[in-house]
């Protein structure tokens, strides 16, 4: 089990290696469409978040735990809503000053 989860984490490091220029190159490209730079790291948070869940949900898995598999991954959607709460304020205050005018 603990080679397993070894090799997991080792893969998993090979891959971001690989993935952080095209985290840059996302980040550059909204910078470039004039998004703000914080909309930008909830979006790269979120993606981390969901990653790290897939992973540990799938070393759980792989333990024959099933059930703490599920709870793993409920963590992760609510880590992804809490971590998106400024976006879906922003929305509303959009939304209320069209409604306003």
């Amino acid at each position: 089990m603990v080679l397993r989860i070894a090799a997991g984490i080792l893969i998993v490091l090979e891959i971001l290696q690989a993935v952080v220029p095209a985290l840059q190159q996302i980040t550059s490209l909204l910078g470039v469409a004039g998004i703000n730079s914080e909309y930008s790291s909830i979006l790269l948070r979120t993606l981390g978040v969901t990653f790290l869940t897939q992973f540990a949900a799938d070393a759980c898995r792989d333990a024959g735990e099933r059930a703490l598999a599920s709870k793993v991954e409920l963590a992760g959607r609510v880590s992804i809503l809490v971590l998106a709460l400024p976006l879906f304020a922003k929305v509303a205050s959009i939304a209320a000053a069209l409604v306003a005018k």
